[in-house]
Protein backbone atom coordinates (compact mmCIF):
# COMPACT_ATOMS: atom_id res chain seq x y z
CA UNK A 1 0.00 0.00 0.00
CA UNK A 2 1.45 3.19 -1.35
CA UNK A 3 0.60 6.96 0.99
CA UNK A 4 -0.64 9.87 -0.94
CA UNK A 5 -0.24 7.58 -4.29
CA UNK A 6 -1.51 8.56 -7.95
CA UNK A 7 -0.91 4.46 -8.58
CA UNK A 8 -3.84 3.47 -6.74
CA UNK A 9 -7.45 4.72 -7.45
CA UNK A 10 -7.41 7.89 -5.28
CA UNK A 11 -10.59 9.92 -4.76
CA UNK A 12 -13.04 10.92 -1.77
CA UNK A 13 -16.07 7.88 -1.94
CA UNK A 14 -18.69 10.42 -0.92
CA UNK A 15 -17.46 14.35 -1.54
CA UNK A 16 -19.12 17.40 -0.94
CA UNK A 17 -18.58 20.75 -2.70
CA UNK A 18 -15.15 22.40 -2.57
CA UNK A 19 -14.23 24.10 0.78
CA UNK A 20 -17.82 23.51 2.66
CA UNK A 21 -20.64 22.39 1.90
CA UNK A 22 -21.93 25.82 2.83
CA UNK A 23 -21.40 27.19 -1.10
CA UNK A 24 -18.66 29.81 -1.26
CA UNK A 25 -21.12 32.20 -3.31
CA UNK A 26 -22.99 33.05 -0.32
CA UNK A 27 -20.62 33.17 2.17
CA UNK A 28 -21.66 37.52 2.23
CA UNK A 29 -25.10 35.45 3.87
CA UNK A 30 -23.73 33.36 5.87
CA UNK A 31 -22.79 35.30 9.17
CA UNK A 32 -26.71 36.11 8.93
CA UNK A 33 -28.15 32.58 8.43
CA UNK A 34 -25.03 31.13 11.02
CA UNK A 35 -27.20 33.56 13.15
CA UNK A 36 -30.47 32.64 12.41
CA UNK A 37 -29.50 28.74 12.59
CA UNK A 38 -27.06 28.74 15.63
CA UNK A 39 -26.66 32.20 17.22
CA UNK A 40 -30.40 32.80 18.66
CA UNK A 41 -30.29 29.80 21.31
CA UNK A 42 -30.82 30.01 24.84
CA UNK A 43 -27.57 29.04 26.62
CA UNK A 44 -28.52 26.06 28.14
CA UNK A 45 -29.33 25.08 25.00
CA UNK A 46 -26.25 23.08 24.51
CA UNK A 47 -27.09 21.35 27.45
CA UNK A 48 -30.20 19.76 26.32
CA UNK A 49 -29.21 16.60 25.00
CA UNK A 50 -32.26 15.04 22.70
CA UNK A 51 -33.09 11.71 23.61
CA UNK A 52 -32.14 8.72 21.84
CA UNK A 53 -28.64 11.12 21.25
CA UNK A 54 -25.21 9.50 22.29
CA UNK A 55 -22.54 11.46 23.14
CA UNK A 56 -19.33 10.63 23.65
CA UNK A 57 -16.04 13.27 24.36
CA UNK A 58 -12.85 13.34 22.70
CA UNK A 59 -9.14 13.50 24.11
CA UNK A 60 -8.61 16.08 25.79
CA UNK A 61 -7.18 19.23 23.57
CA UNK A 62 -3.97 18.35 25.93
CA UNK A 63 -3.72 15.14 25.01
CA UNK A 64 -4.62 16.13 21.31
CA UNK A 65 -2.29 18.99 21.36
CA UNK A 66 0.49 18.58 23.78
CA UNK A 67 2.84 22.00 24.87
CA UNK A 68 6.47 21.49 26.36
CA UNK A 69 6.89 23.41 29.66
CA UNK A 70 10.44 25.26 29.82
CA UNK A 71 13.00 23.03 31.24
CA UNK A 72 10.82 20.08 30.30
CA UNK A 73 10.97 17.41 27.27
CA UNK A 74 8.70 15.17 25.93
CA UNK A 75 8.14 12.68 23.32
CA UNK A 76 8.70 13.28 19.80
CA UNK A 77 6.12 11.52 17.53
CA UNK A 78 8.12 10.29 14.24
CA UNK A 79 8.42 12.78 11.07
CA UNK A 80 5.78 11.78 8.47
CA UNK A 81 7.06 9.86 5.36
CA UNK A 82 7.29 11.49 2.00
CA UNK A 83 4.05 10.83 0.09
CA UNK A 84 4.78 8.86 -3.06
CA UNK A 85 3.91 11.88 -4.66
CA UNK A 86 5.96 14.34 -3.90
CA UNK A 87 5.16 17.11 -6.16
CA UNK A 88 2.33 17.83 -8.08
CA UNK A 89 2.75 19.85 -11.30
CA UNK A 90 1.45 22.81 -13.03
CA UNK A 91 -1.01 22.05 -15.98
CA UNK A 92 -2.53 24.54 -16.76
CA UNK A 93 -3.16 28.47 -16.40
CA UNK A 94 -6.27 30.75 -17.20
CA UNK A 95 -6.78 34.66 -18.57
CA UNK A 96 -7.10 35.17 -14.82
CA UNK A 97 -10.24 33.82 -13.55
CA UNK A 98 -10.41 31.02 -10.72
CA UNK A 99 -10.96 27.60 -11.23
CA UNK A 100 -13.42 25.61 -9.41
CA UNK A 101 -13.42 21.69 -8.82
CA UNK A 102 -16.47 19.84 -8.84
CA UNK A 103 -16.25 16.26 -8.41
CA UNK A 104 -18.84 14.07 -9.53
CA UNK A 105 -18.86 10.93 -8.41
CA UNK A 106 -17.03 9.31 -11.72
CA UNK A 107 -16.00 12.61 -13.42
CA UNK A 108 -14.38 15.83 -12.26
CA UNK A 109 -15.65 18.73 -14.11
CA UNK A 110 -13.69 22.56 -14.16
CA UNK A 111 -15.45 25.70 -13.80
CA UNK A 112 -13.54 28.49 -15.32
CA UNK A 113 -14.71 32.20 -16.03
CA UNK A 114 -18.76 30.63 -16.04
CA UNK A 115 -17.71 28.20 -18.47
CA UNK A 116 -17.63 24.33 -18.06
CA UNK A 117 -14.84 22.17 -19.08
CA UNK A 118 -13.59 18.68 -19.20
CA UNK A 119 -10.21 17.24 -19.38
CA UNK A 120 -9.97 15.03 -22.70
CA UNK A 121 -6.85 13.85 -23.08
CA UNK A 122 -4.48 15.93 -20.62
CA UNK A 123 -6.43 19.04 -22.07
CA UNK A 124 -9.14 21.48 -20.69
CA UNK A 125 -11.71 21.29 -23.10
CA UNK A 126 -15.42 23.39 -22.66
CA UNK A 127 -18.00 21.04 -23.33
CA UNK A 128 -20.91 24.02 -24.70
CA UNK A 129 -24.35 21.38 -23.47
CA UNK A 130 -22.72 22.05 -19.50
CA UNK A 131 -21.86 25.50 -20.68
CA UNK A 132 -25.38 26.67 -21.92
CA UNK A 133 -27.75 27.48 -19.67
CA UNK A 134 -26.03 28.65 -16.83
CA UNK A 135 -25.98 32.22 -15.05
CA UNK A 136 -23.76 34.70 -17.19
CA UNK A 137 -24.00 37.51 -15.25
CA UNK A 138 -21.33 39.27 -12.84
CA UNK A 139 -23.02 38.42 -9.87
CA UNK A 140 -24.04 34.63 -10.85
CA UNK A 141 -22.61 31.15 -11.69
CA UNK A 142 -22.78 27.60 -10.15
CA UNK A 143 -22.95 27.19 -6.30
CA UNK A 144 -22.80 23.56 -6.34
CA UNK A 145 -22.79 20.78 -8.90
CA UNK A 146 -23.61 16.85 -7.36
CA UNK A 147 -24.39 13.48 -8.61
CA UNK A 148 -23.06 11.02 -11.79
CA UNK A 149 -22.20 12.18 -15.27
CA UNK A 150 -23.97 12.33 -17.71
CA UNK A 151 -27.18 11.32 -16.75
CA UNK A 152 -27.86 12.30 -13.29
CA UNK A 153 -26.23 15.82 -12.47
CA UNK A 154 -27.89 18.38 -10.26
CA UNK A 155 -26.36 21.67 -10.42
CA UNK A 156 -27.57 24.65 -8.14
CA UNK A 157 -27.08 28.22 -9.67
CA UNK A 158 -27.23 31.68 -8.27
CA UNK A 159 -28.07 35.16 -9.74
CA UNK A 160 -28.65 38.25 -7.91
CA UNK A 161 -29.18 36.30 -5.06
CA UNK A 162 -31.51 34.74 -6.69
CA UNK A 163 -31.18 30.17 -6.40
CA UNK A 164 -32.13 27.79 -9.02
CA UNK A 165 -31.84 23.90 -9.50
CA UNK A 166 -31.29 22.50 -12.71
CA UNK A 167 -30.42 19.10 -13.45
CA UNK A 168 -28.77 17.86 -16.65
CA UNK A 169 -30.45 15.48 -18.97
CA UNK A 170 -30.74 14.67 -22.48
CA UNK A 171 -27.73 16.97 -23.24
CA UNK A 172 -29.08 20.21 -21.77
CA UNK A 173 -30.09 21.74 -18.37
CA UNK A 174 -33.90 21.50 -17.19
CA UNK A 175 -35.50 22.84 -14.28
CA UNK A 176 -35.94 20.21 -11.16
CA UNK A 177 -39.69 21.27 -10.20
CA UNK A 178 -39.91 19.22 -6.93
CA UNK A 179 -37.67 21.33 -5.56
CA UNK A 180 -37.09 23.11 -3.28
CA UNK A 181 -39.49 21.34 -0.75
CA UNK A 182 -41.89 24.27 -0.72
CA UNK A 183 -41.85 28.10 -0.95
CA UNK A 184 -39.46 30.34 0.86
CA UNK A 185 -36.98 27.40 1.32
CA UNK A 186 -32.69 27.88 -0.23
CA UNK A 187 -30.41 25.41 -0.79
CA UNK A 188 -28.50 24.38 1.73
CA UNK A 189 -26.16 21.69 0.50
CA UNK A 190 -26.78 18.54 -1.43
CA UNK A 191 -24.88 14.95 -1.30
CA UNK A 192 -25.27 11.34 -2.94
CA UNK A 193 -27.07 8.92 -0.92
CA UNK A 194 -27.83 5.67 -2.13
CA UNK A 195 -26.77 4.17 -5.40
CA UNK A 196 -28.90 6.31 -7.87
CA UNK A 197 -30.00 9.56 -5.78
CA UNK A 198 -29.15 12.42 -4.66
CA UNK A 199 -30.38 14.42 -1.23
CA UNK A 200 -30.43 18.01 -0.49
CA UNK A 201 -31.06 20.14 2.27
CA UNK A 202 -33.47 23.07 2.21
CA UNK A 203 -32.85 26.19 4.47
CA UNK A 204 -35.81 28.49 5.21
CA UNK A 205 -36.63 31.24 8.19
CA UNK A 206 -39.92 32.37 9.01
CA UNK A 207 -40.41 35.40 11.54
CA UNK A 208 -43.19 33.49 13.77
CA UNK A 209 -41.82 30.41 13.60
CA UNK A 210 -38.00 30.53 13.78
CA UNK A 211 -35.34 28.60 11.38
CA UNK A 212 -35.49 25.45 9.95
CA UNK A 213 -33.70 22.90 8.19
CA UNK A 214 -35.12 19.55 5.66
CA UNK A 215 -33.76 17.04 3.66
CA UNK A 216 -35.63 16.65 0.35
CA UNK A 217 -35.02 14.08 -2.33
CA UNK A 218 -33.45 15.82 -5.57
CA UNK A 219 -33.26 12.79 -7.59
CA UNK A 220 -34.95 9.36 -6.33
CA UNK A 221 -36.90 8.54 -3.58
CA UNK A 222 -36.97 6.85 -0.09
CA UNK A 223 -36.67 7.20 3.92
CA UNK A 224 -34.66 10.57 5.02
CA UNK A 225 -32.98 11.32 7.93
CA UNK A 226 -35.04 13.72 10.46
CA UNK A 227 -32.68 16.62 11.91
CA UNK A 228 -33.03 16.36 15.69
CA UNK A 229 -34.49 19.97 17.40
CA UNK A 230 -33.20 21.59 20.49
CA UNK A 231 -36.09 22.32 23.28
CA UNK A 232 -37.35 25.94 22.14
CA UNK A 233 -37.74 27.46 18.35
CA UNK A 234 -34.08 29.20 18.63
CA UNK A 235 -32.24 26.94 16.66
CA UNK A 236 -32.80 24.81 13.52
CA UNK A 237 -31.05 21.86 14.27
CA UNK A 238 -29.13 20.08 17.42
CA UNK A 239 -26.13 20.47 15.13
CA UNK A 240 -26.05 22.79 12.62
CA UNK A 241 -24.74 21.01 9.43
CA UNK A 242 -22.30 22.63 7.85
CA UNK A 243 -20.61 19.95 6.36
CA UNK A 244 -23.20 16.95 4.67
CA UNK A 245 -21.85 13.90 3.12
CA UNK A 246 -24.34 10.49 2.31
CA UNK A 247 -23.44 6.63 0.80
CA UNK A 248 -24.10 4.23 -1.28
CA UNK A 249 -25.23 2.62 1.93
CA UNK A 250 -27.74 5.06 2.80
CA UNK A 251 -26.01 6.34 5.78
CA UNK A 252 -25.80 9.84 6.37
CA UNK A 253 -23.46 12.16 8.04
CA UNK A 254 -23.27 15.92 8.88
CA UNK A 255 -20.73 17.86 11.08
CA UNK A 256 -20.91 21.62 12.31
CA UNK A 257 -21.27 23.48 15.76
CA UNK A 258 -23.78 21.80 18.76
CA UNK A 259 -26.79 23.98 19.36
CA UNK A 260 -26.05 26.61 22.39
CA UNK A 261 -22.04 26.21 22.52
CA UNK A 262 -20.42 25.75 19.11
CA UNK A 263 -19.10 22.72 20.07
CA UNK A 264 -17.48 20.51 17.43
CA UNK A 265 -19.97 17.53 17.11
CA UNK A 266 -20.97 15.18 14.02
CA UNK A 267 -24.63 13.78 14.01
CA UNK A 268 -24.93 10.08 11.90
CA UNK A 269 -28.29 8.14 10.74
CA UNK A 270 -28.65 4.40 9.62
CA UNK A 271 -29.95 3.86 5.95
CA UNK A 272 -33.26 3.58 8.41
CA UNK A 273 -33.24 7.58 8.43
CA UNK A 274 -35.23 8.53 11.66
CA UNK A 275 -33.40 10.29 14.81
CA UNK A 276 -29.60 10.11 14.48
CA UNK A 277 -26.29 9.03 17.23
CA UNK A 278 -24.90 12.65 18.20
CA UNK A 279 -21.12 12.71 19.20
CA UNK A 280 -19.84 15.83 20.83
CA UNK A 281 -15.79 16.65 21.48
CA UNK A 282 -16.63 17.93 24.79
CA UNK A 283 -13.47 19.28 25.98
CA UNK A 284 -11.98 21.77 23.01
CA UNK A 285 -12.10 25.46 23.67
CA UNK A 286 -13.69 27.78 21.39
CA UNK A 287 -16.56 27.45 19.28
CA UNK A 288 -17.21 26.07 15.61
CA UNK A 289 -16.97 29.63 13.83
CA UNK A 290 -18.38 29.26 10.23
CA UNK A 291 -16.84 26.14 8.02
CA UNK A 292 -16.52 22.24 8.21
CA UNK A 293 -15.20 20.03 5.99
CA UNK A 294 -15.89 16.09 5.64
CA UNK A 295 -14.79 12.89 3.76
CA UNK A 296 -15.11 9.20 4.45
CA UNK A 297 -14.58 6.26 3.06
CA UNK A 298 -17.95 4.76 5.37
CA UNK A 299 -19.82 6.41 7.73
CA UNK A 300 -17.42 4.79 10.70
CA UNK A 301 -13.99 6.04 8.26
CA UNK A 302 -14.87 10.49 8.44
CA UNK A 303 -12.36 13.11 8.45
CA UNK A 304 -13.44 15.86 9.97
CA UNK A 305 -12.15 19.67 9.88
CA UNK A 306 -13.84 22.39 11.67
CA UNK A 307 -12.97 26.44 11.67
CA UNK A 308 -12.87 27.46 15.25
CA UNK A 309 -12.81 30.56 16.84
CA UNK A 310 -11.64 31.63 20.42
CA UNK A 311 -8.85 30.50 19.75
CA UNK A 312 -8.76 30.69 16.38
CA UNK A 313 -8.27 27.95 13.83
CA UNK A 314 -8.48 25.02 12.75
CA UNK A 315 -9.06 21.57 14.45
CA UNK A 316 -9.32 18.30 12.69
CA UNK A 317 -10.52 14.43 14.08
CA UNK A 318 -11.19 11.01 12.69
CA UNK A 319 -14.31 9.83 13.59
CA UNK A 320 -14.53 5.62 13.61
CA UNK A 321 -18.21 5.81 14.30
CA UNK A 322 -18.13 5.61 18.09
CA UNK A 323 -15.29 8.69 18.97
CA UNK A 324 -13.44 11.59 17.35
CA UNK A 325 -9.93 11.66 17.69
CA UNK A 326 -7.72 14.33 16.95
CA UNK A 327 -5.38 14.97 14.66
CA UNK A 328 -2.70 17.62 14.15
CA UNK A 329 -3.79 19.99 11.48
CA UNK A 330 -0.76 21.25 9.27
CA UNK A 331 -2.33 24.87 8.78
CA UNK A 332 -4.32 27.74 10.39
CA UNK A 333 -7.63 26.63 8.21
CA UNK A 334 -8.35 24.13 5.33
CA UNK A 335 -9.86 24.36 2.13
CA UNK A 336 -10.20 21.45 0.98
CA UNK A 337 -10.09 17.82 1.85
CA UNK A 338 -9.51 14.76 -0.49
CA UNK A 339 -9.11 11.28 0.27
CA UNK A 340 -7.56 7.71 -1.35
CA UNK A 341 -8.63 4.15 -1.04
CA UNK A 342 -5.37 3.79 1.14
CA UNK A 343 -6.59 6.36 3.84
CA UNK A 344 -4.20 8.75 3.45
CA UNK A 345 -5.55 12.48 3.28
CA UNK A 346 -4.60 15.15 1.00
CA UNK A 347 -5.04 18.79 2.23
CA UNK A 348 -5.65 22.22 1.09
CA UNK A 349 -4.85 25.26 2.67
CA UNK A 350 -3.25 28.92 2.32
CA UNK A 351 -0.28 27.48 4.01
CA UNK A 352 0.08 24.88 0.96
CA UNK A 353 -0.61 21.21 -0.14
CA UNK A 354 -0.23 18.58 2.48
CA UNK A 355 -0.77 14.89 2.76
CA UNK A 356 -0.95 12.48 5.71
CA UNK A 357 -0.68 8.53 5.43
CA UNK A 358 -3.51 6.78 7.95
CA UNK A 359 -0.19 5.19 9.72
CA UNK A 360 1.35 8.92 10.66
CA UNK A 361 0.70 11.24 13.70
CA UNK A 362 1.89 14.38 11.10
CA UNK A 363 1.05 15.97 7.47
CA UNK A 364 3.90 16.19 4.85
CA UNK A 365 4.00 18.84 2.79
CA UNK A 366 3.36 18.42 -1.38
CA UNK A 367 5.41 20.79 -3.34
CA UNK A 368 3.87 22.10 -6.67
CA UNK A 369 5.92 21.65 -9.23
CA UNK A 370 6.04 25.25 -12.02
CA UNK A 371 3.74 27.26 -10.00
CA UNK A 372 3.61 30.83 -11.03
CA UNK A 373 2.01 32.14 -8.04
CA UNK A 374 4.34 33.06 -5.48
CA UNK A 375 1.83 32.49 -2.95
CA UNK A 376 1.12 29.15 -1.21
CA UNK A 377 -1.88 29.15 -1.26
CA UNK A 378 -4.00 26.34 -2.39
CA UNK A 379 -7.52 26.76 -3.04
CA UNK A 380 -9.17 23.47 -3.39
CA UNK A 381 -7.99 19.21 -3.92
CA UNK A 382 -9.23 16.48 -5.17
CA UNK A 383 -8.90 12.66 -5.94
CA UNK A 384 -10.46 10.95 -8.19
CA UNK A 385 -9.50 8.17 -11.17
CA UNK A 386 -5.66 7.37 -9.94
CA UNK A 387 -5.15 11.27 -10.41
CA UNK A 388 -4.78 14.16 -7.56
CA UNK A 389 -6.13 18.12 -9.05
CA UNK A 390 -5.27 21.23 -7.02
CA UNK A 391 -5.96 24.89 -7.64
CA UNK A 392 -4.84 28.12 -7.21
CA UNK A 393 -5.34 31.41 -8.57
CA UNK A 394 -6.07 30.44 -11.88
CA UNK A 395 -3.95 27.83 -12.35
CA UNK A 396 -4.53 23.88 -12.07
CA UNK A 397 -2.12 21.51 -10.86
CA UNK A 398 -2.15 17.75 -11.68
CA UNK A 399 -0.16 14.90 -10.30
CA UNK A 400 1.02 14.30 -13.71
CA UNK A 401 2.97 16.40 -15.59
CA UNK A 402 1.71 17.70 -18.73
CA UNK A 403 2.57 15.74 -22.28
CA UNK A 404 2.35 18.64 -24.25
CA UNK A 405 3.69 21.31 -22.09
CA UNK A 406 1.81 23.79 -19.61
CA UNK A 407 -1.51 24.87 -21.43
CA UNK A 408 -2.90 28.28 -21.40
CA UNK A 409 -6.98 28.02 -21.12
CA UNK A 410 -9.22 31.13 -22.41
CA UNK A 411 -13.02 29.63 -22.24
Amino acid sequence: MLPCTNRAELGTKRRPMRGSFVPRIRESRLAVVLAMVTGLCASDCGNATPSVHSARAAPSPSEAFPVSSPGTSSPQPPAPRPPAVESLHLVATTNGGDIRLHRLENELLFEINQSVARMVDGRLVVDDRLSRGLPREPQGGLVNLVGWWPDRVIAVTSTMGRQRVISFRDGSWKPVDRIPPSPGYDYWGASVLGHDSIAGLFFSYEPQGGPALRFAWMVGAGTLPELDMPPGDKCAAYVTPLGFLGFETGHVVVTGPRCGDGKPAVTAWSPKGGRGSTYVWEDIPGRVQSRAEVVGRSADDLFVAWQMTEPVGTRIAHFDGKALKPIDAPAASVESFALDPSGSLWLASPEGLFCKHPEDQSFAPVTVVGRQSKSRYVDSVVALHGKVWAAAFGELYGSQPPSDGVQHFEP
